[in-house]
């Protein structure tokens, strides 16, 4: 059985407000790559933002220890124009499920954001993130988690997204079935290493109608499949 995951950012939307590291660097007043990589090693894989991490995050930034309280949580996810729309297409040929980054301060507001805007097309409780799946996106263990959470094998994961080593580099290596990477341009497909484009599972297309259209082509028929599942 296919399972189609998608990037939520910047695949299907863009979120409105700061990311969580670039809120830390501010109040912190560090460099940007020290934030980042706190949020990156402490924050994005927590299961829960306990006081001993609160802590810890404090300790490596130089932060107050209510820094929770001093920033603006995250949020404001607002879906591209026709991504819902196109994103129907998908759930039209299968199950489908959202595989985002997301850091635990203020991940409840971001899952609501996403729900609100993309649910309706998800199947239910369809939001896997790597604080919930307590692997960074960049490593195939994230991808393992998710096919053991779906209750499916990893290569029946067809997955769409714009990152190269988030959304192409870790599902291969974690052995999913097809990536479709959008790339944008020609020019930035051309930009992809020559021995990822090598793979046979990976197709670059320019954006999401594209990414959609190929996720869902029967490789075999060279068809894709309609809203209600058959062929066209």
């Amino acid at each position: 059985m296919t399972i189609y995951s998608i990037d939520v950012a910047p695949t299907c939307g863009e979120y409105q407000t700061p990311e969580v590291a670039t809120a830390l660097a501010r109040l912190a007043e560090c460099k940007p790559a020290d934030a980042r990589r706190v949020d990156r090693e402490f924050l994005r894989t927590a299961g829960e933002l306990t006081p001993k991490l609160q802590a810890r995050v404090a300790h490596a930034l130089g932060l107050p220890p209510d820094w929770p309280s001093r920033i603006t949580p995250p949020g404001g996810f607002v879906a591209a124009d026709g991504a819902p729309r196109i994103l129907g297409r998908l759930a039209g040929a299968g199950r489908v499920v959202a595989a985002t980054t997301m850091s635990i301060v203020g991940v409840q507001r971001r899952v609501a954001d996403i729900q609100d805007q993309l649910g309706h097309h998800l199947e239910e409780d369809g939001i896997y993130t790597t604080s919930l799946l307590r692997s960074l996106k960049t490593r195939p263990e994230f991808w393992r988690a998710l096919a053991a959470h779906l209750d499916i094998r990893v290569r029946d994961i067809v997955h769409i997204g714009s990152s190269e080593r988030a959304d192409a580099n870790a599902p291969l290596a974690a052995g999913v079935g097809r990536v479709v990477l959008i790339t944008g341009t020609e020019r930035s497909a051309k930009a992809v290493p020559r021995e990822l484009r090598a793979d046979r599972r990976l197709c670059c297309v320019p954006d999401l109608a594209t990414a959609v259209a190929e996720a869902t082509r029967t490789p075999e028929l060279g068809v894709s499949l309609g809203l209600d599942g058959t062929a066209s």
